[in-house]
């Protein structure tokens, strides 16, 4: 259903998407349209990659990873503490590009999978490079007592929509829950963080 939205009696003309600082909001809050704008943008970047793959140019492997890590891979982490937990399905698309990339990197044919090709790169999967980002990002919140959503990173039972979002098939937790899993898997000490900041 739509809402409607007047202020002193004018009506706010609604909109499907929303733009801040660079990233899309959707009213489905998957972030679909964001990732294909970040896919749209790596892409782009891509093409430069492999024109210094290609056509007998014997570019060195350091100077084509440092073109990977500064065009291809910003595109596609921009934003990521946002949208860590968002399906595979939507993020498969960013996969792709990656994979892409790193076959420019080494030269390797296109069944080579990409579990070898980040091995030999010495580059991380994105999944990974996302968990990292809101690892450090909940770090830093938590660790700050003036931060305004430090109270909402330290407890994610105050997240109402985590009592049911389990049995909900096919849903992404909240990024609170998620990242308190995460932290619990690699035996972060959440108390001792946040005896550090006091």
């Amino acid at each position: 259903d739509e809402i409607t939205l007047t202020i002193d009696g004018t009506e706010i003309d609604t909109k499907p998407t929303a733009k801040f600082l660079g990233l899309t909001f959707d009213k489905h809050s998957n972030y679909r349209k964001y990732i294909q704008n970040l896919s749209n943008k790596a892409t782009k970047n891509l093409y430069l990659l492999r024109s210094l793959s290609h056509g007998g140019m014997q570019t060195p492997f350091i100077v084509k990873k440092i073109i990977y890590r500064n065009l291809v891979e910003a595109s596609l982490t921009y934003g990521q503490e946002i949208y860590h937990q968002t399906r595979k399905s939507i993020t498969k698309k960013l996969d792709q590009i990656q994979s892409a990339a790193l076959r420019c990197l080494t030269g390797a044919c296109r069944g080579t999978s990409n579990a070898a090709l980040q091995v030999a790169t010495n580059i991380e999967p994105l999944e990974v490079r996302r968990k990292g980002a809101m690892l450090k990002y909940w770090a830093r919140t938590i660790y700050n007592p003036q931060n305004p959503t430090r109270k909402t990173f330290r407890d994610p039972i105050t997240q109402a929509s985590n009592s049911h979002i389990e049995n909900t098939p096919n849903s992404t937790h909240s990024a609170t829950w998620t990242t308190h899993e995460l932290a619990k898997k690699l035996e972060i000490n959440v108390e001792d963080i946040l005896k550090r900041s006091i």
